[in-house]
């Protein structure tokens, strides 16, 4: 079990400049839904319940809340590999991957 805070701590996701959209699914792992599946997307604040909510990340199961993140300097989002979720990030400024030295393949785990 996983909790998105946690997960978006993990990564370094910085909550004094970042900001965060949600949209909701029910009845349906948020993984497998699709536009008509989902509720509108909400800029949530940073004592919104689903950042607590314990969901399943393990293999078989998409269970990871569908948002994207911003902060200072990237981008974050969940990613999946046979129903197991982390989140990921990218650079905002493409040139950080120049000092970086190597390009994103996210799905790579």
């Amino acid at each position: 079990m996983a909790i998105l805070r946690r997960e978006l701590q993990k990564v370094g996701f910085d909550f004094a400049s970042g900001r965060i959209l949600y949209q909701q699914v029910d009845d349906i792992s948020p993984g497998w839904a699709d536009k008509n599946e989902v509720g509108e997307i909400i800029e949530i604040d940073f004592d919104h319940p689903i950042l607590d909510f314990d969901f399943d990340n393990d293999y078989g199961d998409f269970g990871m809340p569908r948002f994207v993140a911003e902060d200072k300097d990237k981008i974050y989002f969940p990613c999946e590999y046979d129903g197991l979720c982390w989140v990921d990030w990218v650079y905002k400024d493409i040139d950080k991957y120049i000092e970086y030295g190597l390009t994103p393949y996210i799905g790579q785990g």
